[in-house]
Order: C-alpha cells, then sequence, then structure tokens
C-alpha cells in the first residue's frame, strides 16, 4: 500500500552463539491521511531467516506469552511511526552473516501486506548460551548461571522450568553455596539467560 513503510531494526550488529536477538520492527504512515491497521504481533508479522549467504530463508517466530492483552488496531496519523521489539532465540545458532526479513499482514480497516527490508547482523565463533530444539537456554548453562551467582565453590544444584507471572519461561535454579546452611535459589529467564531474582521459595509441582 503506497506510503506504508516496514522496516526492522536489530539491537546491536553482532551476536555470540545462541545468544537472543531482540529486533525492533517499525511501520510508518509517509501517506497523506490516518490508517487504522492491525497491532505489530506474532500474529501480523510473519518472520523469515537467513544463515550464510544459503539462499534458503527459514520461518522463525519471536517469543510470545498467551497472557498478552489483546489489542485495539493502530491509529497512525500521517508521519507518525510506531514500533514494537520482538525477542528471537533461534537465529544466532549458525555462525556468520544472517539476516532477518518480515511480512506484516493487516485485515483491519486498512487492509494491505508490506515486506521490510531486511535486517542483517553478525554471528560470532564466541557460544554464551547452548540451546534447546525449542529455543530455551539449556539447563546446564541455567545450573552455571547459578554458580556464578553463589560464587565459591557452590555445592549440587537442581532445575526446574517454570512459568513466571507474564507467562514466559524461567529456569528455577536452587541449591547451596559454599557452607551457607541454608538453601539459596535464583529465577533465570530461560528465553535470554538474565538472572531475574533470588527466590525465597522452590517451585511447586506443575
Amino acid at each position: 500500500m503506497e506510503g506504508v513503510t516496514v522496516s526492522l531494526s536489530p539491537d546491536k550488529p553482532s551476536y555470540s552463539g545462541g545468544e537472543g536477538v531482540v529486533v525492533t520492527a517499525s511501520i510508518r504512515n509517509d501517506g497523506e491521511r490516518e490508517l487504522r491497521l492491525a497491532p505489530l504481533s506474532a500474529a501480523s508479522m510473519e518472520f523469515w531467516w537467513e544463515a550464510g549467504g544459503s539462499g534458503t530463508p527459514l520461518r522463525r517466530k519471536p517469543v510470545t506469552s498467551a497472557k498478552e492483552p489483546s489489542q485495539l488496531p493502530l491509529v497512525l496519523a500521517p508521519g507518525a511511526t510506531i514500533d514494537r521489539r520482538f525477542l528471537f532465540c533461534d537465529v544466532t545458532l549458525i555462525q556468520g552473516q544472517c539476516e532477518l526479513t518480515a511480512i506484516y499482514r493487516s485485515s483491519v480497516a486498512e487492509k494491505l501486506q508490506e515486506s521490510a527490508e531486511a535486517a542483517r547482523f553478525a554471528v560470532t565463533s564466541d557460544t554464551m548460551f547452548e540451546r534447546t530444539s525449542d529455543g530455551l537456554i539449556s539447563r546446564g548453562d541455567a545450573l552455571d548461571l547459578a554458580r556464578n551467582e553463589c560464587g565459591g565453590n557452590p555445592g549440587d544444584m537442581k532445575a526446574r522450568l517454570i512459568r513466571n507471572e507474564a507467562g514466559f519461561l524461567d529456569w528455577w535454579v536452587g541449591g547451596y553455596c559454599d557452607d551457607v546452611s541454608e538453601e539459596k535459589a535464583w529465577l533465570i529467564n530461560a528465553h535470554t539467560g538474565v538472572v531475574r531474582s533470588e527466590a525465597s521459595t522452590p517451585p511447586s509441582a506443575d
């Protein structure tokens, strides 16, 4: 549709292997009238990833939560831009140059389909995380992150995947640090590997 520009921008130019990639998707109204469009979401954005100039793009889906509230259509004034960040956990598994493209579709008042120019980034030879088949950081990496929080000589630790209040997955990791008799635990974002907080009690069984 004339007057609409869709773009993608990664949050940095290069990433370590297994690192999560945050991409900002933007839509700009270049026309002279107000537009009502579908909100930027995993439903309206279709993402494709290509690594190393393979010529074979693969469909990739961002991290989402079932608890995300329903969004009303966008009302985009002439010259206005709206954007949203998306997290991908499965686009840094191959070393070299990569690109991510997207197709935006709106089926509300303004029915349109618009492609975004490719966002390019590099994946280095360093490995930050091992990823499971569903894109989560591995149990072993979660345990290592908790041991780093312990310092010294941590004892045996256990890890369990739990769903947090926002609907995303965390690793709950608990154990003993050095000679401290009280068990300590941490919540580690299973998508990014960020240690979110200390946890005071073990999670309940699923």
